[in-house]
């Protein structure tokens, strides 16, 4: 996300704003807003059985995973909107079919310390509405939705709508400072001579 200039910004609310940027590098990042509730599935299963794991978990994807010796290697990711546009949209696709055919590839991973501007370049450049994040160590900790960045940014925006607000406040509240200079009477020209009269007939205030 780009950076607000502070001199662009009015002079009451440019503290506010630094406070707001100030802490922006650790909260916009991947990992403050990804879905740590990650559901895998194994590649071997049906399709009817992945459904049934989104149901279960209320979760719109699932990882697909092949299990060896010793662990899982992901090898792919299947969404709800898979499920309707690709299999159940098809009459010669059997529920039955192993889910692995269906999974999409290759990733699109994120570390869970990159920028959310990372995130939207890479959903733009993959046409796709999910990422896979993982920590420094290659594990998998998380999945980025479309709906996760929107309300990523839904927050900054009311972070930074409240501390301008609080300085809005903050400004009200100070004393007004009197003015050194005299107001000057306000004076309007006479149409036609060139000359100056008062707005407000003197005689008429008395």
């Amino acid at each position: 996300m780009k950076s607000i200039r502070l001199f662009d910004a009015a002079p009451s609310c440019r503290r506010a704003l630094f406070l707001c940027q100030s802490t922006q590098e650790s909260i916009m990042q991947v990992g403050s807003f990804c879905t740590r509730k990650v559901i895998t599935v194994d590649d071997r299963s049906s399709i009817a059985q992945a459904a049934a794991l989104m149901r279960e978990h209320h979760v719109g994807a699932l990882v697909v995973v092949q299990s060896l010796a010793t662990t899982s290697q992901v090898t792919g990711i299947v969404t709800d909107r898979d499920l309707v546009t690709r299999v159940l949209a098809d009459p010669k696709v059997s529920l039955l079919d192993p889910i692995a055919q269906w999974a999409q590839g290759p990733l699109a991973v994120l570390l869970e310390s990159d920028a959310l501007d990372d995130a939207v370049t890479a959903m733009k450049q993959r046409g796709v509405r999910r990422l896979l994040v993982k920590d420094a160590k290659d594990e998998l900790v998380g999945i980025l939705s479309l709906d996760d960045l929107l309300a990523a940014f839904a927050f900054q925006l009311a972070e930074l709508s409240a501390a301008i607000e609080s300085g809005l406040r903050r400004e009200k509240s100070l004393a007004p400072v009197a003015s050194a200079t005299p107001r000057s009477e306000m004076r309007f020209p006479c149409f036609g001579t060139g000359t100056w009269f008062p707005a407000v007939d003197r005689d008429e205030r008395s």
